[in-house]
């Protein structure tokens, strides 16, 4: 089993790879592999945001049970504000893996367990490829134990050991495969650049070469899957949302918010709730959602199953949904951002499936 998944695809991008086979027909080199593949939409998880998905697609959980709520959040019993990528400090996300000397072992934090034993189990050979500047970060070590990483410096690279590493192999394979430069160029750009279009297509390119060579060379039964973890809205920036312009209302929390830009969770000081409200209502008429920590997980937008306790205790007391395209903007940087995910818009949360026997 092969599962690749892009960082950052809505489904509105990748119907225009549909669009491409659709106008060439025949000769496209994708052709025979919609032909023949199962086609879908899911929804990402609440926030859509890579920690929380990823966590789900190597765990089986849902976000309330897992209690990767987020790209920031507050770790009591560690006492740090931590980002869940880089494993470090909020503040600071050049200095990956800080956290660890307050005591946060990667590979010991999750209270759920992850699929890579499980498959070593059933003696199956796991693969993980990451590009070379990721490689064993910090949420792929907590997620990816009992599972042989390897990293890729191009495209050409990546197929060459996917297909290199499933034809040496006595045993089934599992392998995974993660692109993060998409996302990474809509945050830059925004996701309807047509620098990102093009990104995809390069990708599309290479990809439907090795999918096409799997098909016509075949080494025995391989299903294949392509989804996303999340998608992305355009945004531009704007010091109306940025909180360092809002000091009346960070006077009133006791931290920074944590959670997403797009759902911040806010830890209130004693009797300031009422402020909090009246300030956004006033500052941003009907842009902002502020609900209650209880009536949020009373909705099961973290997923339907009790919530674990660590995910209670991570929420704070308030949750901001912004409508739209709004945002807030804490971090001690200038805001440059183009694109933007974590909340619940449709190109937020609607992602492609697609799955084909090789």
């Amino acid at each position: 089993m092969i599962l690749t998944v892009v960082d950052g695809l809505n489904y509105h991008l990748f119907e225009q790879l549909l669009s491409r086979v659709l106008k060439h027909g025949q000769f496209s080199l994708w052709a025979p592999i919609i032909d023949n593949a199962i086609l879908a939409t899911l929804t990402s998880v609440c926030p859509s945001t890579t920690a929380a998905a990823l966590t789900t697609l190597w765990t089986g959980k849902q976000p309330a049970e897992h209690a990767v709520i987020g790209y920031e959040m507050w770790l009591k019993e560690y006492g740090v504000l931590a980002n869940m990528i880089t494993h470090s400090f909020a503040g600071n996300i050049n200095e990956i893996g800080s956290i660890y000397k307050s005591g946060f072992e990667p590979d010991k934090f999750l209270s759920v367990p992850t699929i890579g034993p499980k498959l070593k189990h059933k003696k199956i050979n796991a693969y993980a490829y990451q590009h070379e500047s990721i490689y064993k970060s910090g949420l792929s070590t907590m997620l990816m134990q009992e599972v042989r990483n390897i990293s890729y410096a191009n495209f050409q690279d990546l197929w060459f050991s996917v297909d290199k590493n499933i034809r040496l192999s006595k045993d089934k394979t599992y392998s995974y495969i993660y692109w993060g430069d998409l996302d990474t160029l809509s945050h830059h750009v925004g996701p309807q650049d047509e620098r990102v279009i093009q990104a995809w297509f390069s990708f599309c390119d290479l990809l439907g070469q090795f999918l096409n060579k799997m098909r016509t060379q075949p080494i025995g039964r391989t299903l294949f899957l392509l989804t996303a973890d999340h998608g992305q809205i355009a945004t531009e920036p704007n010091p109306i949302y940025d909180l360092k312009n809002h000091p009346y209302l960070t006077e009133r929390l006791i931290m920074q918010p944590s959670g997403e830009g797009r759902i911040p969770y806010l830890f209130v000081h004693q009797d300031k709730a009422a402020d909090i409200t009246q300030y956004c209502a006033q500052t941003w008429p009907n842009q902002f959602q502020i609900m209650t920590k209880e009536r949020f997980l009373d909705s099961k937008i973290l997923g339907d199953f009790p919530p674990n306790p660590k995910t209670t205790e991570r929420l704070g007391d308030f949750i901001v949904i912004p409508a739209e395209n709004k945002y807030w903007w804490w971090a001690n940087k200038e805001n440059q951002l183009q694109g933007r995910h974590g909340g619940l818009q449709q190109d937020e949360m609607l992602v492609p499936f697609l799955a084909c026997q090789l």
